[in-house]
Order: structure tokens, then sequence, then C-alpha cells
């Protein structure tokens, strides 16, 4: 085969992914989320994992629609079924983000490799399992930018909908909002007319900061939420790989060239600064570096080499090393929480124990505990108060009794997690040797001590 009927089938194939990426995007994702979904049934891992997830299926805020909404298909829908809420989610954002590159015509080359790189992406096998703020504020966002694009203005207009629900969740998440649209607005002015939304949206803050008691930063919702999770490679679950770390650095370089992309500069700094900040909205973080791997896979890959082998051997290695990560974070699924020796724990405590009585145990598990064994918590992870950290290191039972007391706990759920990072001769596993303690349910290394309170 010549070198010009290789280009042709080259460019006949680029023709043909770019005419179906809609249909080969979903084929590729469903295939990724088959095969996670079948790990985790194979290790009686729940198809629906995360505390963050169950923080919006167990808590209700009056000022939340948004958690409202999510209440109330938990009550419509069998608890197996609710992995496919997050699913939907993330089905819908990708059809978003296609349509809305569509509309504006950007890049083909880069589009395609974009949607490679973040269907094979730990970010999205996350994001389809998960019930996360970032990827709901990705979706109303996304939602309110393809309603912008609307041809006529009233329907325009239709876009401070899913803003308003979007705005709903935390001041800061709404200030990120305003400064994603008002960019939107500035770049795209020959194609929306979005100031007035924009002013909308900030009189909506407004009157949030004044009125409202909402938070002004969301969660957290884990107890570690630490910059080194957002790299799948060093343990993080949804994170990005180092491979498209290095990929976004070439483009980086390739952006520094075209002055006129400092507004991706802009982004990348903001929502690195955010999630520095409050350990949220991961997802844009990872979106916005799998753009910049992109566009650095598109400039390797156009580039003319001098050593054509090397440049095809190099490119295979990235592929290769990305699909490697994605392997890998499959591999880490049976580690996810609740698992099935979590799910007996938390039903025997539902089932034995009153439902006015606090359960202790780690902040990892309180979503849990207030979702599955409809108990409440001692304390919660974007509720810390330090009373875990005050039980969990007390020396003296004088120190742990008062504790315990004031709180009305009257169970303890221990963990393998905390029987691996605990001290055994000294803090709350020693003092469960007091006679006061007493273990009522062992399996699996997770047990339940009853502690009796002083008569």
């Amino acid at each position: 085969m010549s070198g010009e009927e290789k280009r042709l089938e080259r460019q006949h194939w680029f023709q043909f992914i770019d005419n179906h990426i809609f249909s080969l995007s979903l084929i590729v994702g469903a295939a990724i989320i088959a095969g996670s979904l079948f790990v985790k049934w194979r290790n009686a891992v729940a198809l629906l994992t995360g505390s963050e997830s169950y923080y919006f299926l167990s808590t209700f805020s009056k000022w939340s629609l948004t958690e409202f909404i999510l209440t109330s298909l938990d009550v419509m829908i069998p608890e197996r079924w609710l992995v496919f809420i997050p699913l939907c989610f993330t089905l819908l954002t990708l059809s978003l983000a296609i349509s809305i590159a569509q509309k504006l015509e950007l890049s083909k080359t880069i589009v395609m490799v974009f949607m490679f790189f973040l269907l094979l992406s730990p970010t999205f096998l996350a994001a389809s399992s998960t019930l996360s703020l970032g990827l709901l504020m990705m979706f109303y966002l996304l939602l309110a930018l393809r309603l912008m694009l609307l041809p006529h203005r009233w329907m325009q207009w239709t876009a401070i909908i899913p803003l308003m629900l979007a705005s709903l969740f935390s001041l800061s998440t709404t200030l990120l909002l305003i400064f994603f649209v008002s960019l939107f607005v500035i770049l795209r002015k020959r194609d929306v007319r979005g100031y007035g939304v924009t002013v909308i949206l900030t009189i909506i803050f407004l009157l949030e900061a004044a009125l409202s008691s909402l938070p002004w930063k969301p969660g957290p919702f884990a107890v570690t939420e630490e910059v080194g999770r957002i790299f799948a490679d060093l343990g993080g679950m949804n994170g990005i790989s180092l491979f498209l770390l290095l990929l976004a650095l070439v483009g980086i370089g390739v952006a520094v060239k075209k002055k006129e992309r400092w507004w991706q500069f802009l982004i990348g700094a903001l929502v690195l600064t955010f999630f520095v900040w409050s350990g949220t909205l991961g997802v844009f973080l990872s979106v916005i570096i799998i753009l910049f791997a992109a566009q650095g896979a598109v400039a390797l890959f156009q580039r003319a080499w001098y050593l054509p082998t090397l440049q095809k051997l190099t490119m295979f290695l990235i592929v290769l090393g990305i699909i490697f990560t994605l392997v890998s974070v499959i591999t880490r699924i049976p580690l996810l929480h609740p698992n099935a020796e979590d799910d007996q724990a938390l039903r025997w405590l539902e089932e034995h124990t009153l439902p006015e009585e606090v359960v202790f145990s780690d902040l990892e598990q309180s979503y849990f505990i207030h979702y599955f064994a409809q108990r409440e918590p001692m304390e919660y992870p974007h509720h810390q108060q330090n009373k875990t950290v005050r039980i969990t290191h007390a020396q003296y039972v004088d120190e742990l009794f008062p504790i315990l007391e004031e709180n009305n706990v009257r169970h303890l759920l221990i963990t393998p997690t905390m029987r691996r990072t605990l001290p055994e001769d000294q803090g709350l596993l020693f003092l469960l040797k007091n006679e006061r303690f007493k273990i009522v349910y062992s399996s699996e290394g997770t047990e339940i001590w009853s502690f009796r309170l002083r008569s």
C-alpha cells in the first residue's frame, strides 16, 4: 500500500469516527461501565459507591431542590437500580459536551482525542457510579451553555433554570458558575447574548449570601481529600493518569505559543485553586487536564518527526499507559465501600438497635450508617467537631466515657480499616477491653460493640 493510499485510509477512518462520535462514545462508555459493574458484582461491592453518593441520598435540605429530587428518586427507585442515576447523568453530560463541541465547530481532531482520553479515564468510570457534586455541577453547567446556544433569544433565557439549580449547593460554587458563564459569553459573543443570564445569576448569588444558610464551600464529603487523590496512579479512584498529565504539559506548551488560549489557563488555575481549597469538583480539574492532554497528543501526532517509527512507538506507549491506569483502577474496585461486610453490619444495626441510639464509627462510615442502618452517626465529615478524633485518641476511660455519654452513643462500629490504622495497645481499641463494652457482632473483621451507660 502506497503512502497516499495509507493517508486516504487514515482520513477515511477519521471521517467515520467523526460522523459517529456520539454513538461510538456511548458504545465504548457502556462497555467500560459494564466491565466496572461486573467487577463490583463479582466482589459484592455496592453498585453505587462513595460517601458522597449516600450523603445526597440520605440528606434533605430545604434550600436544595436537587437534593429533594435525589431523595424523591431514592424513594421511588429500588435500591439496586440507584446506580442508574449517576449513569444517566454521566451519559447526558457526555451528550451535552459533544453537542456543544459540534455547535461551536471546534477542532474535530481534538474533540475525538479528548473523548477517547475521557472515556478511558478513571474520572469517567467514577462519575458513572458516584453521585458527586462535581458531576451534577458539570451537568448543570453544560446544559446551561447548550441552552445559551439555541437560536432564539427567549430560548437562551431558559439557561437560568439549570444555573439556579446548580447555585443551590454552596456560595463558592455559585461564584464558579458566574465565572464560567461570563467567560463563555465573552469568548462566544458572536453566538450568544447571555449577559442577562449572568446578571440574574449574580443577583441570585447576592440573595443567597444575604438571606440563605448555604455554606460558603461544599463538603467535605470524605475525611481524606488530599491533592494526591487526583492521580489514579497514586491510589486515587477517580483521579487522572500521570501519562495524561505529561501530555497535558505538552498541551500547555502548545497553548503558550497561541496567546488566544489564555482563557484555558485562567480556568485551570481557578479550578485547581478551588480543588486544593475545598477538595471537591475533581471532575472539573480532570476534564481540564484531559483537554490540555488532547491538545498535546494532537500536536505530537501532527508534528513531523525525523523518526516516524519513534513517533508511533511514543503514541503507542502513551495509550498503553492510559489503559494500564484504567485497568489498575478497576482492580482496586473490590476495596470500595460499601461492600457486603458493611451491608451486613449496617443491617444488623438497623434491626437490633433503637432509632434514637447514636452510632460511633469512622467518619467514612457516617453516611452509610445514616442511609443503610437508618441511625444517626455521631459525626459527619461536613460537620466535624473533632469528636471522632477525641474518641479514637482518648487514653483513659475518664476521657472517653463522658464523650460517649454526652452524645448518647450506644454502639460502636469498628471497621477493618480502623483496626489497621488505630494502635491496639492504646487509645480506643485498647479501652474496648473495659467491662462497659461488649462485642455483639463480628464478621469478616467488622465488629459492633455495645456501650453500657452508667446506671
